[in-house]
């Protein structure tokens, strides 16, 4: 048997058992309140502007400018060092009597 049941969230059809016990609600015709309440979040998340991408950009592109002279500071000071072991070698065979 059931029942149908309206309150402030609208009509519901109430199944209950031989004991009067409830078993099962149905939400039939849903209230305004209802439906103000459980709508979805439909927002569109707001895509960047031009200006923001380029901004993006721009920093990215700098980051990636002090990356590369870092890279290179440091390539330069591998090789003046590479180019110092090489004479030290150099100077130590010569001394030695290889060279």
């Amino acid at each position: 048997m059931y029942e149908v049941i309206i309150d402030e969230w609208g009509e519901w059809h109430v199944a209950k058992n031989s004991d009067g016990e409830v078993t099962s609600k149905l939400l039939v015709t849903p209230s305004q309140k209802w439906r103000d309440e459980n709508q979805p979040d439909v927002s569109v998340p707001q895509l960047p502007t031009f200006e923001e991408k380029l901004e993006t950009l721009e920093q990215e592109k700098l980051v990636l400018q002090l990356a590369l002279a870092e890279s290179i500071e440091k390539q330069e000071i591998d090789k003046i060092n590479n180019q110092l072991a090489l004479a030290e070698l150099v100077e130590t065979l010569t001394m030695k009597g290889v060279l």
